[in-house]
């Protein structure tokens, strides 16, 4: 399952993935993160909860590398990422460094933590 929100009030850009994606899955959200990211100004705050996502394969990994694009477009100031296990820390660290998000990316496995980066 796959959700994005903007939440303008907050400037915050709200994703959530669980369960398995599917390639499908991640094109329609990075394509419904391209409406989400318009409703916000630049600097905003992106805050991914992946705790609950199995962990990928080579062409999930390419439908995750579309969504950071279309976020990182956007301009936001920094990426706080809730992760569940640690081969998909490890996974999602290495896409980071192949989409040079990891400048503006931190990631956790601690939601207090995640909470405190984000502000929330």
């Amino acid at each position: 399952m796959e959700s994005i929100r903007a939440d303008s009030q907050n400037n915050r850009l709200i994703v959530t993935v669980s369960g398995r994606p599917t390639a499908d899955g991640l094109t329609e959200l990075a394509r419904r993160t391209a409406a989400e990211v318009a409703k916000l100004q630049r600097g905003y705050v992106v805050a991914i909860d992946v705790r609950d996502m199995a962990v990928v394969d080579q062409e999930t990994t390419a439908g995750i590398a579309a969504c950071q694009k279309v976020w990182l477009g956007g301009g936001p100031s920094k990426v706080g990422t809730l992760v569940g296990s640690a081969v998909l820390m490890l996974q999602l660290t290495r896409q980071g460094k192949h989409s040079d998000s990891d400048d503006i990316t931190e990631r956790f496995s601690d939601e207090a933590a995640w909470h405190a980066y984000l502000g929330f």
